[in-house]
């Protein structure tokens, strides 16, 4: 045979060696003193595979809404292989267990840990911003000139001219989220949110219930008759959970995939509705019309759960309210027309809970209404302090408004046969568990909060709000009682949470934006809103500071920030100081002055919540962290150590801040032993203790 040519086992047979050095390089064994070993081929490398020093727990506390648990199998000092858990239990006799849990994007994250684009020292710009130019220092000068520059802005601009932003890779690790919202609460600085500033905020169901995140755990899934998976693709985006929905198939539940594409969702549904992109709150609406005019109702239902029995003035389409009656009367005062009577009387249990202040009283009334029926259909007058005035119920302008999309009307528009449509809504309607699952995606379009509406009301016609295996679901989350404490443990409440769009709107001048996109009028209908809402000081004004510092961690939003190049032109450009928290190099980094490498997932202590899941996800460290990075808990507690030995040195006295309209002094001179609590705290394991 040629001596330039191989055979494909001497091919695997080298490959598998070179795999082999690669994997344990980090070896203090030279060539010569390591014992030879001859491999004969694949066979080989495949046994050693199953070879470990020990094995660790693990997770990891990224955005992705699983948090599954993990074997990490450790040798050498490397994190070689990872294998899920199996140790899922279910939530209730009735459904199926979590398991088996785990996807091909966490089975590769020892390969993200070990691949080149890793931060492994503190580093520091020497060019432009994003050209990549750095110089290598310490954690000291690195922690020095970040915290002189911090208090420097804090002192000329106050704590409000810097961020320390909410990244989701951060925040889903339950120490490090309290100790973000720690920090915050010492120092004053802003925290601009991540989750309506990346569009996953169900704005529509916070209209509608009072209540952002409507949603139960994923076994509810199992307990749904009929689901529709509708702007959502949970084969690919929800893999540790999907299962739920194919073994809710196989239990008999009509599972009804409703999007444009066929996606793996579709290929395992029991029907696949491919309507035109953009027309889902027409078909929602359609499907409302077939409920109502079928009379498939939950009558008692709709009259005790529902505004649908409330009078509205038909003058101005507004709620009839006590106030409309008598001068004395409340404002949150809204009525039912009672047939017996011929009167409206006043609906059990409407009022309002204050945001802010002393918790509200207990309900002295409850919505139970007994054998008292309100009616639903029909016009009368009711004689209001200025005058006679006609009034109906919410149910009939549903009604009416319904009329415009029947399955006829509204097949032009989605290009769905009215048949399947009518198919579909009497499937919902009679199921006893209707279910809507959402995800997150119609949340981040223009006109998300109507499909939301139109899917709620769905619900509150058929009763499935608040039914097991019932209503839309978006998403949940984890009891926060422990995480508050910590934040707020011997300071109280001072902490700065800013919403991120109306941050980004105020720092990049987002009106100019929304008129080249929407025009003149929509954008100047948006701004005059937003204005109302600062002189009412409804919400803060974030353009009166300037933006002097940001802390970016546990995200890239260079990469995804809306508007993309037009928001780093117009907002980030101006940031005097952009430091980067991350173990691995990014858009954000190019462009900031200061990266600081935190550790991966593997390397950290610390726990993950997810709301849809009844487990506790333990990260325990397998290896320690590679170079020089740091879990991001202990990058908080050294920065403000070295805030408060730089303001003992500089003689900086307390910053004078103000809260809820209230003076307030922030000591920065305090702010490490703050954080630590005196020493309490030493570790992230503590903070996780604390919680617990």
């Amino acid at each position: 045979m040629n001596p330039t040519t191989t055979t494909r086992r001497g091919f695997v047979t080298a490959t598998a060696a070179l795999g082999l050095s690669l994997k344990y390089g980090c070896s203090s064994e030279t060539p010569e003193q390591r014992p030879a070993q001859i491999y004969r081929g694949w066979e080989d490398l495949m046994r050693n595979k199953w070879t470990w020093d020990r094995v660790v727990r693990g997770s990891r506390g990224i955005n992705c809404t699983g948090h599954c648990a993990f074997n990490l199998y450790v040798r050498n000092g490397i994190v070689w292989r990872e294998e899920q858990q199996g140790e899922y239990g279910a939530s209730g006799d009735d459904v199926p267990d979590y398991g088996p849990r785990g996807c091909q994007k966490g089975l590769r994250q020892a390969k993200q840990m070990y691949g080149k684009q890793r931060v492994l020292y503190p580093m520091k710009r020497v060019g432009e911003r994003a050209e990549g130019q750095w110089q290598r220092i310490s954690w000291d000068q690195a922690l020095t000139e970040i915290a002189d520059k911090f208090i420097d802005y804090a002192v000329t601009d106050g704590p409000t001219s810097i961020s320390y932003a909410m990244g989701t890779a951060m925040i889903l690790k339950r120490a490090v989220f309290g100790g973000l919202f720690r920090f915050g609460n010492i120092t004053g600085c802003e925290i601009p949110e991540t989750f309506a500033g990346v569009g996953d905020l169900p704005v529509g169901a916070f209209m509608t219930l009072g209540h952002p995140l409507p949603g139960d755990n994923m076994a509810a899934v199992y307990k749904s008759k009929c689901c529709l998976v509708w702007v959502c693709n949970p084969a690919a985006t929800r893999i540790p959970d999907a299962h739920f929905f194919w073994e809710a198939r196989y239990n008999g539940t009509d599972v009804v995939v409703i999007s444009p594409d066929f996606n793996p969702s579709a290929m395992h549904a029991s029907k696949w509705v491919n309507l035109k992109p953009g027309t889902d709150a027409a078909l929602a609406m359609a499907m409302v019309q077939t409920i109502i005019a079928d009379g498939t109702i939950d009558w008692e239902y709709v009259r005790e759960q529902t505004d649908l029995p409330f009078l509205v003035r038909l003058d101005n389409q507004k709620f009839l309210r006590a106030s409309d009656l008598d001068d004395a009367g409340q404002e949150d005062g809204f009525y039912f027309w009672d047939a017996d009577k011929q009167a409206p009387v006043l609906a059990p249990g409407t009022g309002f809970k204050p945001a802010f202040g002393p918790a509200a009283e207990e309900p002295k009334e409850s919505l139970l209404l007994g054998d008292f029926e309100p009616a639903l259909e029909g016009q009368w007058t009711v004689a209001s302090k200025d005058g006679d005035v006609a009034v109906t119920t919410v149910y009939e302008l549903v009604k009416q408004n319904a009329q415009n999309y029947t399955p006829e009307n509204v097949a032009e528009i989605t290009g769905v046969n009215p048949s399947v449509t009518r198919n579909i809504a009497r499937s919902f309607a009679g199921s006893g568990a209707g279910m809507i699952f959402a995800g997150y995606r119609v949340n981040k379009w223009l006109h998300g909060d109507l499909i939301l509406r139109a899917w709620l009301l769905m619900c509150a016609l058929t009763g499935d709000t608040g039914r097991a295996g019932g209503g839309v679901q978006t998403t949940n989350l984890p009891r926060a009682d422990g995480l508050n404490k910590y934040a707020f443990d011997g300071l109280g409440p001072r902490l700065r949470v800013a919403a991120l769009a109306v941050w980004d709107y105020a720092k990049s001048d987002n009106q100019q934006l929304n008129a080249a996109i929407y025009g003149d009028e929509i954008a100047d209908h948006i701004d005059s809103h937003y204005r109302e809402a600062i002189e009412r000081r409804w919400m803060p004004d974030y353009s009166k500071k300037p933006w002097n510092m940001a802390i970016m961690a546990g995200h890239n939003p260079v990469s995804w920030r809306a508007s993309g190049e037009r928001w780093r032109e117009t907002a980030l450009s101006k940031v005097k100081t952009l430091v980067a928290i991350t173990p691995d190099m990014s858009a954000t980094a190019m462009h900031s002055d200061y990266v600081l490498p935190a550790a991966h997932h593997y390397e950290i202590q610390d726990m993950t919540m997810e709301g849809r899941t009844p487990y506790v996800h333990v990260l325990n460290a397998a290896v320690e962290p590679l170079g020089d990075s740091k879990p991001d808990w202990f990058i908080q507690k050294e920065l403000l150590e070295k805030i408060s030995q730089l303001a003992v040195e500089r003689s900086i006295g307390p910053i004078q801040d103000s809260m809820f309209g209230q003076p307030i002094e922030r000591d920065y001179t305090q702010a490490g032993e703050l954080f630590t609590l005196n020493g309490k705290f030493k570790e992230p394991r503590d903070v996780v203790e604390f919680l617990f």
